[in-house]
């Protein structure tokens, strides 16, 4: 019988670490968003969801999990959805980002920053 151990190697887990870090970055640069009226007009309190689109196995995206856990704990009305597409992510990617409902960040492989980066 052969087990799998599904284990968490040193360079998943930082290169998981990093796009989160890249992610809260980008998040504190974004403009401040001006008030609606919602408040004044008795309406609840919105937050605000981040939609990261990437490929991952379920070692990094409980990693993720946790990250996005203290992220969102660290910023109130602020949340992370992490959106993993079974396959074809480059596929999902380029159908979203041409149909108008792009992620707001996603993972890149530097092979395609040409591509993407225009």
């Amino acid at each position: 019988m052969i087990t799998q151990q599904n284990r968490l190697s040193r360079r998943a887990f930082l290169r998981v670490s990093g796009m989160a870090a890249m992610g809260l970055a980008m998040a504190a640069c974004a403009a401040p968003q001006g008030s609606t009226g919602g408040d004044a007009a008795g309406g609840g309190e919105e937050g605000t969801e981040i939609v990261y689109l990437a490929w991952s196995g379920p070692e990094a995206l409980k990693v993720m999990e946790t990250i996005n856990d203290g992220f969102e704990e660290a910023n109130p009305g602020l949340s992370v959805k992490v959106e993993v597409p079974p396959d074809n992510y480059w596929d999902k990617l380029q159908t979203m980002v041409a149909g108008g409902v792009a992620p707001d960040m996603f993972r890149m492989d530097y092979v395609y920053m040409a591509v993407w980066g225009a």
